[in-house]
């Protein structure tokens, strides 16, 4: 068990020796004995007792209550006052400095551990506290960070859906209408057999025009979802993804796609979504292996990669886009109740573990 070291603080030799000889017998160790303000401070500050015993009544330049406030500010080391003066103006000038308690003259020896033990705990319960709020401080200002980010992301999402329907889909149905324009324009010309050909072409513009808006709207929200159900859409998707990509996916599933519920097959496969971009972007991996399965009356699903991994902690500029990613997959997630974690090291993958309650 640590010794408590205490530094005291008298102007009276006799009761400073006196003092000093009742804290060894409890157990403490007096690590210094001065009698100014001045040398109160240079000793805290020098050498960090866990306790100062200090009199209020100190000759000098600095008295007791200036030198409690000095250490209080440069060595954060709790202050009791040890006094004779137990009069209201004193008491309430010595609360200035915020002292950690007061032991009146003559000392008592339970009055002694009762306020050196009460102090100690008082400042742990501070710093800790102080620790916690720090703790919160941080985590809220990258809140604030990623919601900023993730609102950017959002608003760059929303100017590509307005590029995609006004420059492409706006350009398609232009050169339908031109087209079409065209075509009776010859017919009614008598150019029978060049209007059917502008025909066929703008049918097969049509043709494009479809694809491309059934593309916008799965990228919106996939309509089979609704109707084949969860398995069947991620299946379209991987198989979609193993072209495009080069990946070797493997999806395992033991669940009765019964029990998954609208709410949770939409977070599944946006999570989904996110994590094949991600992986596609920056893990260039080989192979992932997705599962999704039953386990204890609750739904779990896994995305493991064979990619290159990365630190969590410190991030370069495309890793702080992957992580505003993963705070996307996290907030789904929770929103319905369900637990997100992360595992990941550079050089030995990521793993994308999910678990949801089976009723929402």
């Amino acid at each position: 068990m640590q010794v408590i070291k205490i530094l005291l603080v008298e102007v009276e030799s006799i009761i400073a020796m006196d003092l000093a000889r009742r804290l060894r017998a409890l157990g403490y160790e007096v690590m210094d004995v001065v009698s100014s303000g001045e040398e109160a401070v240079e000793k805290a500050r020098k050498n960090q007792p866990d306790v100062v015993l200090m009199d209020i009544r100190l000759s000098g330049p600095m008295d007791g209550v200036q030198a409690a406030k000095a250490i209080r500010s440069e060595a954060d080391v709790p202050v009791i006052y040890v006094t004779s003066y137990a009069d209201t103006a004193t008491i309430q000038r010595a609360k200035e400095a915020e002292p950690y308690g007061y032991i009146i003259k003559p000392f008592e020896k339970r009055n002694l551990l009762t306020s050196i033990e009460l102090a100690l705990y008082k400042h742990r319960m501070e710093k800790k506290l102080g620790e916690k709020q720090l703790a919160l401080e941080i985590s809220e200002m990258n809140l604030k960070r990623f919601s900023r980010e993730i609102l950017s992301i959002r608003e760059e999402e929303k100017k590509k859906l307005s590029r995609d329907l006004h420059d492409e889909l706006g350009t398609m149905v232009v050169a339908l209408t031109s087209g079409l324009s065209l075509a009776e324009e010859d017919i009614n010309k008598g150019k029978v057999q060049h209007g059917l050909k502008m025909l066929r072409k703008t049918k097969a513009q049509l043709r494009d025009f479809v694809k491309k808006l059934k593309t916008i709207a799965i990228d919106l929200r996939p309509p089979d979802l609704d109707v084949l159900g969860l398995p069947t859409v991620l299946n379209t998707y991987f198989a979609k993804i193993t072209e495009q990509a080069k990946l070797d996916i493997t999806f395992e599933m033991d669940i009765d796609e019964k029990k998954i519920g609208e709410d949770i097959a939409t977070v599944l496969y946006r999570v989904s979504q996110e994590a094949f971009t991600n992986i596609v972007k920056y893990a260039n991996a080989g192979k992932v292996k997705v599962r999704l399965f039953m386990d204890n009356g609750e739904i779990k699903f896994i995305i493991s990669d064979d990619g290159k991994g990365f630190k969590t902690d410190k991030m370069n500029v495309k890793e702080a886009r992957l992580n505003i990613g993963l705070l996307g997959m996290q907030e789904r997630v929770e929103s319905l109740g369900g637990k997100f974690e992360l595992l990941t090291k550079p050089g030995q993958g990521t793993t994308i573990s999910i678990v949801l309650p089976l009723k929402i």
